[in-house]
């Protein structure tokens, strides 16, 4: 490896901020489920991305489906997943 590796959970608990970001502090998430495609490296420029899948009302308020994943600058997603959040109702 030309550098050391990023722990896996490190990645995961990044993943897990821009999704508690996007939700703000009134959301909740209810999952987060990743798949590890290879070795994030020290010093890899990462760009996060959250895309909204699917919505859908609950009798404990909307959830959103996120498909959630880390890109490298060589363009590989080494950490992709799913998110599931419920948003705060609208008063």
């Amino acid at each position: 490896m030309r550098a050391a590796i990023v722990p896996g959970s490190m990645s995961m608990s990044i993943i897990s901020r821009l999704v508690e970001d996007w939700m703000g502090p009134e959301g909740t998430l209810h999952s987060l489920d990743v798949s590890y495609r290879r070795p994030v490296l020290q010093g890899d420029d990462l760009k996060l991305q959250a895309l909204v899948t699917d919505a859908d009302e609950t009798p404990e308020g909307p959830r959103v489906k996120l498909d959630v994943y880390m890109e490298n600058a060589r363009g590989e997603r080494p950490l992709q997943g799913t998110a599931v959040v419920e948003l705060p109702r609208k008063a």
